[in-house]
């Protein structure tokens, strides 16, 4: 992780933390309550819904496990988000 995104963290106020864990858990709790799903789609269409979100959530997490080119800035720094 660059010193960039780490210094990131250490701005994020605890609230919103805080305000997503109660997301999650209220998230969870509902979900308790809704009736199973009766019709899922056929595998091959769930392979491909769980392969491009496992794809998403590798790029989101942890990028440099695919090299330096996910990781590279597409966007210049803007020092209004500094």
């Amino acid at each position: 992780m660059g010193r960039m995104a780490i210094g990131l963290a250490n701005r994020i106020p605890h609230w919103i933390v805080y305000l997503w864990l109660a997301w999650v858990v209220g998230w969870i709790l509902l979900a308790m309550w809704r009736k199973p799903v009766e019709r899922r789609g056929s595998g091959n269409y769930e392979v491909g819904h769980r392969v491009l979100l496992s794809a998403g959530a590798v790029l989101l997490f942890r990028p440099w496990w695919l090299g330096e080119w996910a990781q590279r800035r597409f966007l210049v720094p803007s020092p209004a988000l500094l």
